[in-house]
């Protein structure tokens, strides 16, 4: 049952090579505020509709897709929404992307930027104030500062991630955004504005704060400040929907086509509870990207959106990173601004290009083909690009020193944790399985485990710049950042601007945890299996013999560490199918910290041994002891005893 819990966490943290493209595909906006009144040639909407065809309808014919809509903006105008699919497979019923609700996921963010952005432009948000200014709860001090609205926006605000309550199949669970934001307040795990971690608390906090500045609710005020300029008439961020809008909403099945997916509910609503229609996400783009003498009310003034988009937060270089609120990139020589998201069930991705008055809005759904789904919303963005946009002309970088190529290289060889992890909750436990093993070679390529082609092979990166990587054949760069006296920190493709791998010592590594804990468990294992066959050789008499108590105790705790272990593996699949348990979470840290109690029998034994002379019984329980030590340690260390409930 750890499949489950391996895709989550490949799909929402990791980003191998297609996925790493697809969850970020999904930020982008301005290149400049002048850049909306530049003249594109008139292109007519059937050619538009052409054009989306050729590109989707192949990849709709061959993957396991529900439904795709699309939005198409060009000159600043919504020229196109689409739907390819079905809105409700069993029923037959076709998609609407001017009728049909979808989820947007994370691209519900930038909505909740925009409110920020118009507040602040009131004078009411102030970007570089203490947010603590703005809360009825505290969010702790840390020595690198107080968190603002800024880092808040780019993802540097140095909190660990949290899961629990993050989605819901029923609106009976949920958890209302401000219980959900004051219950516990993740650890600030990195000092402000250094590294990037992708938050949904943080995206939570802004939207509450909006809520607590505007003094009407959240919901309320995107419907009044965003929805209604906009002309978004299809558009909610409650939860259930209006049911005026019921009726409207798209409905995902399974690869059999008959088993309805449950509905996803987002607790922390500013962070990705929309439902919209492509048509309004459309209308957003254009709101967004309109200026005042269009005619049309724009959502900020121009001064206010090349704010929110000329911003880059801190970087290394060579790589891409935060607008406020905005994944900046570079697409063929063109800056374009995007953002992606993801449920179980949508895979989305906006895509702005404000110097040409240009956008992109694409979701796809799927409960079962989410490579697929990420390949077609890359397939899109790409082929709108290339086919509607001025692509400029790219100077090749001539390597500074080549020479020390391959000594840069072997620095970096080692695991990484990435940034938007649990550190101080019970996941933490799970960290070294989820380390990205660097590994380089004779020539100096590095190699990315994980980070494959589409046959398989593993894509090599090779030296450019010093301490800047790209792919061989592939568009994909990777950047290290290498101080004394830090661990290096990696910042790899789309994800860079939300997202980085730090290194770990050697001894904290999946290469050494991993053996460790199958030879603790094999040694516990004979310990177990070590009564019945004393019980057959010597009956009775072998528990009148020294240390048969001690012996008994060893095997009971071994026995309640499997028991453990087993209980634990159970919790975790259902917190990461966000259906947790405490109830089994609380099994199995006592069964864990029960079995821990095993180096009290361990120690008795190993110190009567030496009195046996048997060096062979010495060993035994030596090794005993010493698996007992590593799995206390080990718990201890990466936090399975946590007394809270919240990760």
């Amino acid at each position: 049952m750890t499949y489950y819990r391996i895709v989550w966490m490949f799909n929402t943290t990791y980003d191998m090579d297609a996925v790493m493209r697809n969850w970020l595909w999904g930020l982008l906006l301005f290149v400049g505020s002048a850049a909306a009144s530049t003249e594109q040639p008139q292109v007519a909407q059937a050619e538009f509709e052409q054009f989306l065809d050729e590109v989707i309808q192949p990849h709709l014919d061959k993957a396991v897709l529900s439904n795709v809509s699309v939005a198409l903006v060009y000159n600043n105008k919504l020229v196109v929404s689409r739907g390819y699919g079905f809105a409700d497979q069993a029923a037959g019923l076709r998609l609407d992307a001017t009728q049909h609700l979808i989820r947007p996921g994370s691209v519900s963010k930038l909505l909740t930027w925009t409110a920020v952005m118009q507040l602040t432009e009131q004078g009411l948000i102030d970007l570089d104030t203490d947010i603590n200014t703005y809360l009825d709860f505290t969010i702790p001090a840390h020595p690198s500062g107080p968190v603002t609205m800024r880092h808040l926006m780019t993802h540097r605000a140095g909190f660990e991630d949290v899961l629990r309550d993050l989605m819901a199949t029923s609106p009976e669970q949920l958890v209302s955004n401000e219980e959900w934001l004051k219950r516990w307040v993740p650890q600030r795990v990195f000092a402000v504005d250094t590294v990037p971690a992708y938050s949904n608390y943080g995206a939570a906090l802004a939207g509450y704060i909006v809520e607590r500045v505007s003094k009407i609710p959240f919901e309320t005020y995107i419907e009044q400040h965003i929805f209604q300029p906009a002309g978004m008439k299809n558009s909610s961020f409650r939860q259930p929907v209006p049911d005026s809008l019921a009726d409207q909403v798209a409905r995902i099945y399974d690869k059999s086509g008959i088993r309805q997916v449950p509905y996803d509910y987002i607790s922390p609503i500013p962070a990705g509870s929309l439902s919209a229609t492509a048509q309004d996400m459309g209308l957003f783009i254009a709101a967004f990207l309109a200026e005042a003498k269009d005619g049309t009310t724009p959502l900020l003034s121009a001064k206010t959106r090349e704010q929110m988009l000329s911003y880059s937060a801190p970087q290394v270089q060579g790589m891409d990173t935060m607008a406020l609120g905005f994944f900046r990139d570079n697409e063929q020589g063109l800056q374009i601004w995007q953002h992606g998201g993801n449920t179980r069930t949508y895979h989305s991705h906006l895509l702005l290009v404000p110097e040409f008055g240009a956008g992109l809005f694409v979701s796809i759904g799927s409960a079962a083909g989410r490579a697929q789904a990420y390949e077609l919303r890359e397939a899109l963005n790409i082929a709108f690009i290339k086919k509607y946009l001025p692509v400029k002309a790219t100077e090749a970088l001539l390597h500074s020193d080549p020479t020390g190529a391959k000594q840069r290289a072997d620095e970096l060889v080692g695991y990484y944790q990435n940034s938007r992890t649990s550190f101080s909750t019970l996941l933490a436990v799970l960290q070294p399985l989820y380390r990205l093993q660097v590994t380089a070679t004779e020539t100096g390529d590095l190699i990315l485990a994980g980070y494959n082609k589409a046959d398989n092979t593993p894509w090599l990166w090779r030296e450019i710049q010093p301490y800047l990587w790209q792919q061989v054949g592939g568009q994909d760069r990777l950047s290290a950042l290498v101080k004394p006296d830090q661990p290096v920190m990696l910042n790899i493709g789309a994800l860079a601007p939300v997202l980085s791998w730090n290194k770990v010592p050697p001894l904290a590594n999946a290469a050494v945890l991993v053996p460790a804990w199958c030879s603790a468990l094999v040694i516990l294992l004979f310990a177990v299996l070590k009564l019945p066959y004393l019980w057959f050789r010597y009956k009775k008499r072998w528990l009148q013999q020294a240390g048969a108590i001690a012996l008994v105790s060893v095997a009971c705790c071994a026995l309640a560490l499997f028991t453990g272990l087993a209980l634990l593996d159970l919790a975790l699949d259902g917190i990461y199918s966000f259906a947790p348990s405490d109830l089994l979470i609380r099994s199995a840290q006592l069964l864990c910290f029960f079995a821990v109690l095993g180096l009290v029998p361990a120690g008795l034994l190993l110190k009567q041994s030496f009195g046996s002379g048997i060096w062979l019984q010495r060993i035994q329980h030596a090794l005993t002891l010493l698996a007992f030590l590593f799995i206390a340690c080990y718990l201890a260390l990466y936090q399975l005893w946590s007394v809270q409930l919240y990760y």
